[in-house]
């Protein structure tokens, strides 16, 4: 087979196992009625588990076992001794833990996003990506129980005010003076306008 026979015919399949991909594995829909292995492919081809986390892992305790191993075997190698062989088995440790942390910061963040994807997908009523309302456009249904109808507070009928109790009618006092002898009513002064008698302070009425 030629080198163009070759990438025409590879070309060609990979183009039908795209199209294969998209119709059956890709759609989020699907992906509760696939099989284990079909829902290993789907999760891999989406990025929901990022496998290079778990590769990084593994290199850094490599890594940093193989500092150590050799660094304690450098102490007594006839080239080494105990200052680089210590060397080795503390500063390898810390360069690759600093190298790698580097590396994972920002694998980690996407982890961690997903993973508060998925837990909202969980949540009723929650608008993530595998939520039905993107999907079909439906409105929310609201899961929450009616709130309880507000209870009428009774008004207590205005209470009339008492009418006010007229005052006492108090009579007119008479303070005229009467005259003790012919009895004429004396008004200003101290004698009788008729018979010229004195009336005294007693003989008020």
């Amino acid at each position: 087979m030629s080198m163009n026979t070759c990438y025409t015919v590879s070309g060609i399949v990979a183009f039908v196992l795209l199209v294969l991909v998209y119709v059956l594995i890709m759609p989020e829909e699907r992906r509760e009625s696939m099989g284990d292995f079909s829902a290993f492919l789907h999760d891999v081809f989406r990025f929901k588990k990022l496998y290079l986390e778990a590769i990084l892992r593994f290199f850094y305790v490599s890594i940093t076992l193989g500092c150590i191993s050799f660094g304690f075997f450098l102490i007594f190698a006839k080239r080494g001794g105990f200052a680089a062989g210590m060397g080795v088995m503390i500063l390898g440790p810390i360069i690759t833990r600093i190298t790698f942390e580097l590396s994972m910061l920002v694998i980690l963040i996407v982890s961690k996003l997903t993973d508060i994807d998925r837990k909202m997908d969980r949540i009723p009523g929650s608008t993530s990506k595998s939520d039905p309302v993107k999907k079909t456009g439906l409105p929310p249904v609201d899961d929450r129980p009616p709130a309880p109808e507000p209870v009428p507070i009774p008004v207590p009928s205005p209470v009339p005010a008492p009418e006010p109790t007229p005052a006492p009618v108090v009579p007119p006092v008479d303070i005229r003076k009467y005259c003790p002898k012919c009895g004429t009513p004396v008004t200003d002064g101290v004698f009788c306008p008729k018979c010229g008698t004195r009336v005294n302070g007693d003989d008020w009425a």
